[in-house]
């Protein structure tokens, strides 16, 4: 049984991340936001961890994304490195653009927004 793979769902991974550094939990929360932050209105369900976690990490192995963990002795979130996927990406991982997911998001055309007079909309 293969999975079908949204074509956007990389690019909302990376606009989830265009403002901060998020962990999964919050790029969930981002994607699945009514407002204009989220991309709901553009897909058929609730988006899922187990949907996000393979784009996040596609994401990552085309070096858009960095993964970044907390080092005590630094005491700061450090980058584990470009294209470096994390062992455990929903456990104490936080995420970032890099400058060429940036220029990928800049790039980006996005599909329109669905007017219902409030934000983004949730499909029917």
């Amino acid at each position: 049984l293969a999975l079908t793979v949204h074509p956007d769902l990389d690019m909302y991974v990376l606009d989830a991340l265009a403002n901060d550094i998020e962990d999964l939990e919050d790029i969930l929360r981002i994607l699945n936001s009514p407002s204009e932050l989220g991309w709901r209105d553009q897909h058929p369900a609730p988006f899922t961890a187990q949907e996000i976690t393979p784009a996040v990490l596609r994401c990552i192995r085309a070096g858009n994304v960095e993964a970044c963990q907390y080092s005590v002795s630094e005491k700061s979130l450090v980058g584990l490195g470009n294209k470096v996927e994390p062992s455990s990406p929903a456990d104490a991982t936080w995420y970032r653009l890099t400058s060429s997911g940036r220029l990928v998001l800049n790039s980006w055309n996005p599909p329109p927004l669905r007017e219902t007079g409030e934000g983004r909309s949730t499909l029917p």
